[in-house]
């Protein structure tokens, strides 16, 4: 008799998934991967990678998971989310700065109908600091951090990477902050359950693969192909 298949590491974790474009649904897809039973709330117009008519990456980044709609603007749409929100073990966003309390769905807000709720909040260039209000995609990290600086050919003008690569690297840090901290509160040794993520000071590490030789008056060159 063969033995029972282990469950996966985040089996019995819900997840509310207000995630949109790449960070924040491929964090929720990640923790779907682990296990966890991922609900996608859409605004009633849907998610904008729908308006994008990207229906492959869509479906590969929200595969696995659960989908409603709600209105968050709306009285009753909010009080629906903090039914959900009582019940589910975390909430991901990687809305703007300032979007959440707007909505009336910060983590304060949520912690009032429960306190072990872990919320998992992403964002291009953190949540407080002078940088903090402005708004970030992928390419505008690129080109804050370096990364465009360093790509392309050195008689040309700077390139972005042809993959969203800071979108998945920050949804990547994202699940495996948020899944450890789902873990420490089903072992209950976990009390303050907020966790903010950034995408700017991830892309450092990388930026210093390509230039080793950082000081000061130091300017990048593109790198072209050259091995490293």
């Amino acid at each position: 008799m063969s033995p029972e298949p282990r469950p996966l590491p985040l089996s019995g974790i819900t997840v509310l998934d207000l995630g949109q474009i790449y960070q924040g649904p491929y964090a929720g897809f990640l923790l779907a991967m682990a296990g966890a039973r991922v609900i996608k709330v859409e605004q009633t117009r849907g998610e904008p990678l729908r308006a994008r008519g990207d229906s492959i990456s869509y479906a590969a980044l929200n595969s696995s998971k659960e989908t409603i709609t709600l209105d968050l603007k709306s009285e009753a749409g909010r009080e629906m989310f903090l039914g959900l929100a009582e019940k589910a073990d975390e909430v991901l966003v990687n809305f703007a700065p300032g979007v959440p309390e707007n909505l009336g769905i910060d983590a304060d807000s949520l912690w009032e109908v429960n306190p072990e709720l872990v919320f998992a909040h992403a964002s291009g260039f953190g949540l407080s600091g002078p940088d903090s209000t402005q708004t970030a995609m992928d390419i505008t990290v690129q080109a804050h951090m370096g990364p465009m600086s360093v790509t392309g050919h050195p008689d040309q003008p700077p390139v972005n990477a042809g993959v969203a690569f800071i979108d998945f690297l920050g949804g990547t840090h994202l699940y495996g902050e948020s899944s450890l901290h789902c873990l420490k509160l089903r072992k209950l040794v976990w009390a303050e359950s907020w966790k903010p993520q950034w995408q700017r000071p991830l892309i450092t590490p990388f930026v210093r693969t390509c230039c080793p030789g950082i000081k000061p008056g130091w300017r990048p060159e593109p790198a072209t192909n050259t091995l490293r």
